[in-house]
């Protein structure tokens, strides 16, 4: 990715994008999301994805903030809460930190009691392998998640 392709100053922002064929949409406008992004958070989102993907495996232990290449560059660490403008994430799902996303699931069912959730593994591993789709779908165009 060039420079020529981030948004502005800011790490990354939300494109509308037209549907030029009309697509069954009669020529209107069709809000589909593309996030822009500089080479630093395209770089941490690649390392988000081989987190998830290493979780999905079971050769990566999720440790919330503490191992995600994303939360690294976003989350204020330092007495606050939420994540800094530029997270792909929140600008998705137009929520602070992970909430909206699949990793709120997998929160939860990593929370829960195993003995009062016997399907909790099961819901960890769904929610998992639905967060490696999520940010996989946070991409630029074109764009590998390797």
């Amino acid at each position: 990715m060039n420079e020529t392709e981030h948004a502005g100053s800011s790490p990354a922002a939300v494109e509308e994008q037209r549907d030029p064929a009309g697509g069954g949409t009669g020529g209107l406008t069709v809000p589909h999301p593309h996030i822009l992004m500089d080479d630093e958070t395209l770089e941490a989102l690649k390392g988000s994805i081989a987190k998830w993907r290493g979780v999905v495996a079971g050769t990566v232990d999720d440790q919330g903030t503490n191992n995600c290449p994303l939360c690294a560059r976003f989350h204020p660490f330092e007495g606050g809460s939420g994540c800094l403008k530029g997270c792909p994430v929140a600008a998705r799902t137009g929520r602070s930190g992970c909430l909206g996303s699949p990793y709120s699931d997998y929160d939860e069912a990593q929370e829960s009691d195993p003995e009062e959730n016997p399907g909790r593994h099961e819901q960890m591993q769904a929610a998992a392998c639905a967060e490696v789709a999520f940010l996989i779908s946070l991409l630029p165009p074109g764009e590998s998640s390797e």
